[in-house]
């Protein structure tokens, strides 16, 4: 497997497995809409690709990816279960949070599914074999993925620019999910 595709595959997982708080909000929001839920659904996907993107070098990528996988299935329980938002603010609170105030929010549901979604898609990720390329190749693909990514997202954004722009303003829980 190509190093590009190793980068489009777990940005695909993300969006689709780890992201049912999202798609859910996305059915509230636009209803019947199915272009519209599928123009926001492309827009969080290429801002994912960029996320991915950007922190995986040629050299780091599969560990990369498996730990932001994982790190994925930990917020997308926390997401849908106990319906929090994922933002600044809360990554601050996590920074600050001791021990003996976090173990109570390690449960067995948790553990499962973080067990299933995140490290097992992880251990996947780093047993698939990657064509090595010269490294000079590797770097220039890395060097322009995530630009691409992100004129990507601008593109998708722009696209129908007011009715996204409605969107992210009036639902930021969107935004964030």
């Amino acid at each position: 497997m190509s190093a590009t595709t190793l980068l489009l595959l777990p940005a695909l997982y993300i969006l689709e497995v780890d992201n049912f708080t999202f798609w859910s909000l996305c059915s509230e929001i636009f209803g019947s809409h199915l272009l519209n839920t599928l123009l926001f659904g492309s827009i969080g996907f290429s801002a994912i690709l960029f996320s991915l993107a950007a922190p995986t070098f040629p050299i780091v990528q599969k560990w990369t990816l498996a730990l932001l996988v994982i790190l994925g299935s930990v917020s997308a329980f926390y997401q849908d279960v106990l319906g929090v938002v994922i933002d600044l603010d809360m990554l601050h609170n996590v920074a600050n949070t001791i021990g003996n105030e976090a173990k109570h929010l390690v449960t067995i549901p948790f553990i499962t599914r973080v067990m299933l979604f995140g490290v097992f898609s992880g251990l996947v990720i780093l047993r698939i074999r990657v064509r090595l390329q010269k490294l000079w190749k590797q770097g220039l693909i890395w060097a322009l993925s995530w630009p691409l990514a992100f004129g990507l997202f601008l593109a998708l954004v722009f696209a129908d620019f007011k009715t996204n722009s409605s969107v992210i303003r009036e639902h930021k829980k969107l935004n964030w999910s």
